[in-house]
């Protein structure tokens, strides 16, 4: 519950984690001995939690998987129906920071554009191939 995570937050438990979205997300720091470990790991991170990895971890291959475009991420999210409308404005606008921020200043050293499921797939699986993961 959110008392438990604020605590947690206090306590140094996350590597990162975020309230952005109205509700908490995070990835515990117990990552870091899976990552020293050898283990490859998928987070899905806003901005700020791949940098707060970043910081702690720089050999992190940071993967920006966006929409085609603002109008289709809205549809994804109605079509979802777990949303509600201020929820889904809220989301979209901070989708369009992101984006813009990411134009702007790119920080992931990959971009892949989630417009169709197997050719995103087939994006990743190279990048994966490519960085031999």
């Amino acid at each position: 519950d959110k008392a438990d995570f604020e605590a947690k937050i206090e306590q140094g438990f996350f590597l990162e984690w975020s309230g952005t979205y109205g509700h908490y997300y995070g990835s515990p720091a117990s990552v870091l001995t899976q990552l020293n470990a050898g283990t490859s790991l998928i987070m899905i991170l806003d901005r700020a939690g791949a940098r707060a990895v970043k910081d702690v971890y720089p050999d992190a291959i940071l993967i920006w998987i966006k929409p085609p475009s603002i109008e289709e991420l809205e549809k994804r999210l109605v079509g979802r129906g777990s949303d509600s409308a201020d929820s889904i404005k809220r989301r979209l606008g901070l989708a369009i920071e992101e984006l813009k921020s990411e134009k702007t200043h790119p920080f992931f050293g990959f971009n892949v554009i989630n417009d169709d499921f197997e050719k995103a797939k087939k994006a990743l699986k190279t990048i994966f191939k490519k960085r031999d993961l």
